[in-house]
């Protein structure tokens, strides 16, 4: 891929709002208006979309259409509804849980309405808080079994599973990548794919790059990329290259050597900035970290990586980051 292809999620340009300040920080914006200001960013060619309680599908659709605006991926809201406080696809509740499960399959659909071949799943309320609150095992087996009844809905659409190691529960079952691909082995569908999610990843404290070989390794190879940038602690989600630049010249490096074609998408918060601006600003940096990435010879990357030389990993790095020898 000589460029990268940019998706944005289109609640990034609604006001962001955390527990300290509900009202949101900044201007609220309706579909219409979220649609637009993606539509005015120039490298931007695609959108995820977040379905809430609330979503129109058919308005939705219609200004897809309108704005020439390509689906990139869907994400059924299943941690933000109260309905799923104790958990959407391992509630004890199986009403809750089939809710959960009919969500996923309804934007399934959609997707494949549009075209889009690729359904987020985040379960962000499947977890636990505190010790002996849940009974590990069972809530793993209610996970497998209801990803698996989603998957069989449809084959021409991948669910790609998110994870977290935390937020808003204290511990997340699907809590790393390694998690993720024990899943998706275990649950043994085609069509489940992983979400790499470059600020949780840093969260768990491995390199994104090696969330990539991990994928491979284990022949998972139908990826979506979640972008943004953090310092490690929490779910910063700030603008991507801002914080750990030379972490994103080895996951280039790394996408490049898979061939990804797929979308990058901007998995932002700007709580406090322009978000038109942020997102701006964001691919102006990942267009430039994406150049430095291509500097790297690959005969000198593989010798490094033979040798395990570390000062050699560390020349390399600065060698093409500021083009000298």
């Amino acid at each position: 891929m000589e460029k990268l292809r940019y998706s944005v999620f289109l609640n990034l340009f609604d006001s962001c709002c955390d527990r300290y300040c509900t009202e949101g920080y900044g201007q609220r914006r309706t579909l219409k208006e979220q649609v637009e200001a993606a539509k005015g960013i120039e490298r931007i060619s695609g959108v995820d979309l977040v379905v809430y309680r609330d979503t129109d599908y058919h308005a939705a659709s219609r200004l897809l259409e309108e704005s020439g605006l390509k689906l990139a991926s869907v994400l059924p809201d299943i941690s933000c509804d109260p309905v799923f406080k104790q958990g959407a696809l391992t509630s004890q509740e199986a009403a809750v849980r089939q809710k959960a499960v009919q969500k996923i399959k309804e934007a399934m659909d959609f997707a494949a309405a549009q075209g889009c071949p690729s359904v987020t799943i985040w379960p962000g309320q499947d977890g636990f808080d505190y010790l002996f609150q849940a009974d590990y095992q069972r809530d793993m087996e209610f996970l497998k079994e209801g990803l698996k009844d989603c998957a069989a809905h449809r084959r021409d659409v991948t669910l790609h599973l998110e994870y977290k190691p935390c937020e808003p529960r204290t511990h997340s079952y699907l809590d790393s990548c390694a998690s993720a691909i024990a899943l998706i082995q275990a649950a043994g569908e085609e069509n489940l794919g992983v979400a790499v999610d470059f600020g949780h990843t840093l969260m768990d404290r491995q390199p994104p790059a090696e969330s990539l070989a991990l994928c491979r390794f284990y022949g998972i190879h139908q990826l979506h990329v979640h972008i943004n940038d953090c310092f490690g602690q929490a779910d910063d989600d700030m603008i991507p290259g801002s914080v750990n630049t030379l972490q994103y010249v080895e996951f280039f490096y790394w996408l490049r050597q898979m061939d990804y074609q797929g979308y990058i998408t901007f998995d932002q918060f700007p709580y406090r900035e322009d978000a038109v601006e942020a997102v701006q600003e964001g691919c102006r940096w990942l267009d430039a970290l994406w150049e430095v990435s291509a500097r790297l010879d690959r005969e000198e990357v593989r010798s490094v990586w033979q040798k395990k030389d570390g000062v050699g990993a560390v020349r390399l790095l600065r060698k093409a980051l500021f083009s000298l020898s």
